[in-house]
């Protein structure tokens, strides 16, 4: 089918999709048995903003239309602190690793962040962290050295996180929460469970991999109860997700590196941290919130292959008041969705610059497919901003990468789960997003 013929239909998908109000209540969660650059055809339509002539709530021609509740998300076409430092950047005001080290700040708040690069739309910036962790070695020292504490391990003393898991936090105040009640997860997992290593922190494990070693360990610091607490339930959501994502999509490349208990052992570190007091006793947003979102991240670690296209492990870091909020299990969704990407394909994403729009859209896919009862708090939002916003699928200003997450639904809709699977496959090996987006409509169009 030609790529014209999928806009058309993709056009009609998003007209039902996003018109329409969803009242039903979204599918219960799977509980756990207690054991112990633009593309042609990724482009929306113009002029297609929100419509005064709504049709009746519910669902229509089988495709879900949902509708958030609570109060209206800001427009995700404002710009991000990012998009201010580029613009910085380009007028000659700033130079490119004073631009790369102001991103790594606004990605975690820190208010070393100039004033006039802040911003209240806020999101997490993968090409600034990819772009520091592998051209460390080449940046000024100066700028090198304020980098280096963001891009360790948590456990890592010279990490802006280290210590910083068993302070206190705030509980985020998420306008979403009253209105989303989520089912009870049997948990598998107690502080039983929990064991102290060596230093300060301690882990949980589960799954298996191939080898026979533990698949994931969630890791928080020991003698604290509220933090093994807040571990246990982590531990309990990568349990619910972590096989359902990995059968879809393969497991992560395992690590190599960390420190005595994470280095090569092959399974996926998750860390819990609370707050980050970064050098010199600043100390940086204590909520990780802003108004759209909740910072939490997959940072590309050793190895890597050694190719433009290069596949590599990755860590997880997630604050623990996200664990604790209702959005906590579509947060571990996200991000352990990314460490599964990353083994399909890491340096290729980011390529042209800023990380192609595929790697956030599948993500937030992967969010409402496999944690549906998280859908109106952590997914809904994004057809309103996908609705308002004026950028094309593949256009990664604001936050409209986690809006073009309707794509890999209009492909699941069409071909099931499997076409988001088979997309990552075929993006292996491509560098660049024209390459890249070449390779996602490859997969919209049958063989001959």
């Amino acid at each position: 089918m030609a790529a014209g013929t999928w806009r058309r239909a993709f056009v009609a998908f998003v007209a039902f999709a996003i018109a329409a109000c969803e009242t039903a209540t979204p599918p219960a969660a799977p509980s756990m048995a207690p054991t112990g650059s633009s593309s042609p055809s990724l482009t929306k339509p113009p002029g297609q903003t929100a419509s005064a002539e709504t049709p009746t709530p519910g669902r229509t021609a089988g495709f879900e239309s949902p509708q958030p509740s609570g109060p209206p998300p800001a427009p995700d076409s404002d710009p991000t602190s990012a998009d201010l430092i580029e613009a910085a950047l380009a007028a000659g005001t700033i130079d490119a690793p004073t631009a790369l080290l102001y991103r790594v700040y606004s990605t975690f708040s820190d208010l070393r962040l100039p004033e006039e690069y802040r911003t209240p739309v806020s999101a997490g910036d993968d090409w600034a962290m990819f772009q520091a962790q592998t051209t460390i070695d080449t940046l000024p020292p100066e700028i090198a050295a304020e980098l280096r504490p963001f891009l360790a391990r948590p456990t890592a003393r010279e990490s802006v996180f280290h210590g910083a898991a068993a302070t206190s936090y705030l509980p985020l105040a998420d306008p979403f929460a009253p209105q989303l009640v989520l089912p009870a997860l049997g948990n598998p997992y107690g502080p039983g469970n929990f064991v102290c290593d060596v230093g300060s922190w301690g882990h949980i494990e589960g799954g298996t991999t191939l080898a026979g070693g533990p698949a994931w360990k969630v890791w928080g610091v020991c003698n604290d109860t509220a933090s093994i607490n807040d571990v246990v339930k982590a531990a309990g959501y990568m349990e619910l997700l972590y096989g359902a994502e990995v059968a879809l999509m393969g497991p992560p490349k395992p690590d190599t590196g960390g420190g005595v208990d994470e280095a090569g052992d092959g399974a996926l570190d998750v860390y819990l941290i609370s707050s980050c007091v970064s050098r010199a006793g600043r100390c940086m947003g204590t909520e990780f919130r802003t108004d759209r979102g909740i910072l939490a991240y997959a940072q590309v670690t050793a190895p890597c292959d050694s190719d433009a296209a290069a596949r590599c492990s990755s860590f997880i870091v997630i604050p623990r008041a996200t664990i604790v909020s209702p959005l906590g299990a579509s947060t571990v969704a996200h991000e352990l969705f990314h460490t599964l990407e990353f083994n399909h394909n890491a340096y290729g994403l980011f390529a042209s610059g800023d990380g192609n729009w595929f790697m956030e859209a599948s993500s937030v896919w992967s969010e409402h497919y496999f944690y549906p009862a998280g859908r109106p708090a952590a997914v809904h939002p994004r057809f309103s901003g996908f609705q308002s916003g004026p950028f094309g699928l593949s256009d990664t200003a604001g936050l409209n990468e986690y809006d073009s997450y309707v794509w890999p639904l209009f492909m699941e809709q069409l071909g099931g789960k499997a076409k988001i699977a088979a997309a990552w496959q075929k993006i292996e090996g491509q560098a660049g997003n024209e390459a890249i987006d070449a390779a996602i409509d490859g997969t919209m169009v049958p063989p001959a």
